[in-house]
């Protein structure tokens, strides 16, 4: 009977790409990320699974791993004031005994 949702929006103004030039660049310094006749080969992956090949995939550079090294970039404030949000938000006792929802 209810539902919330948590947005979190940052605008990318200026030189747009530099997050992920630069470490993309790592990874071809290491050889972990390479081109084929298909273009980058292992910088684009499912967060969550690695086989999974289809759609717009997240690349490497948008780990949460580089939010330090790029803290004004949209991607790592937006991730902070998610990880802000999901920190002090405080939930009524009433909706945390309410039923999931159904599959």
């Amino acid at each position: 009977n209810c539902s919330f949702v948590i947005k979190a929006q940052a605008v990318e103004v200026g030189t747009t790409g530099i997050r992920d030039n630069l470490v993309l660049s790592r990874f071809f310094q290491t050889g972990e990320v390479t081109f084929d006749d298909d273009g980058l080969k292992d910088w684009f992956e499912d967060p969550y699974d690695p086989s999974f090949r289809e759609g717009a995939l997240m690349n490497k550079s948008e780990r949460e791993e580089y939010d330090k090294e790029f803290p004004d970039h949209p991607l790592s404030v937006v991730r902070r004031l998610i990880h802000k949000a999901l920190k002090e938000m405080v939930l009524n006792d009433d909706i945390k005994h309410l039923p999931a929802f159904d599959k």
